[in-house]
């Protein structure tokens, strides 16, 4: 009986931080609510068309492109998706190691472009969320295509998008992910991107605990005590 209520209890415990885990995650400012790049690293064009900034709803680059709105508080990460060199955009950061608890990650996008405006049908813009070994961007481990921007193509709003990768092949390794906007030429927009609400979860695969399972399990941890003074109380009477 002992040995049962002992077992029940340690798998209450190891519930319980489970459940821990999963709702702390492991993004650093995955909102941008500090109003700036804290818990993240950025790489910028060296001439971008918008510099990469955080910002506060309702901006906009003109051009008819959209104007900026949080889908979680006030603030989102946002760029021009454009600018006079090509090259890459990142906004990236370090999470640790994933986990079945940290698999899923989450994020809301939104997009407009102006590829169309100009002589000439420009290359198209890719969207991807890279994900490298932690520290560096010297090993890439996978590439995760988000959205393409077709050339000579207009679309000044995209609406709110979501997106979702599953990061379980990455499990056991400590990983970087990126955000990973490649202009492929030359000033060929403009463009707008913003990126908000990066989360981490469990994927729908992982043994998330129910709430009314670790509350039965926890009346494990309630036996445990109840036993003792029972015991105790055998030991006392048998002495008297």
């Amino acid at each position: 009986m002992m040995r049962a209520i002992y077992s029940m209890a340690a798998c209450a415990l190891v519930l319980i931080a489970t459940a821990e885990q999963v709702q702390g995650g492991m993004i650093t400012n995955g909102s941008f609510e500090t109003g700036d790049f804290s818990g993240w690293g950025i790489v910028d064009l060296s001439q971008p068309f918008v510099s990469l900034e955080v910002r506060a709803d309702g901006y906009s680059p003109s051009w008819g492109l959209f104007f900026s709105e949080a889908t979680d508080g006030n603030y989102s990460a946002t760029h021009g998706f454009d600018g006079i060199d090509p090259g890459t955009i990142r906004i990236f950061q370090d999470i640790g190691v994933v986990d079945p608890f940290t698999d899923l990650l989450t994020f809301d996008y939104r997009v407009g472009w102006l590829l169309g405006i100009f002589p000439g049908t420009p290359m198209d813009r890719n969207l991807n969320l890279n994900v490298y070994q932690s520290g560096s961007f010297g090993t890439l481990l996978g590439s995760h295509h988000v959205m393409t921007l077709p050339g000579g193509t207009n679309n000044t709003d995209s609406g709110n998008l979501s997106g979702m990768i599953d990061l379980s092949s990455y499990h056991g390794q400590a990983v970087r992910i990126s955000f990973d906007a490649h202009v492929p030429e030359s000033q060929t927009g403009p463009a707008f991107f913003q990126l908000d609400d990066v989360q981490l979860s469990a994927s729908s695969a992982s043994p998330v605990p129910e709430p009314s399972s670790l509350a039965l399990l926890g009346i494990g941890i309630a036996g445990i005590g109840a036993a003792r003074r029972r015991r105790r109380m055998k030991q006392q009477d048998t002495i008297a």
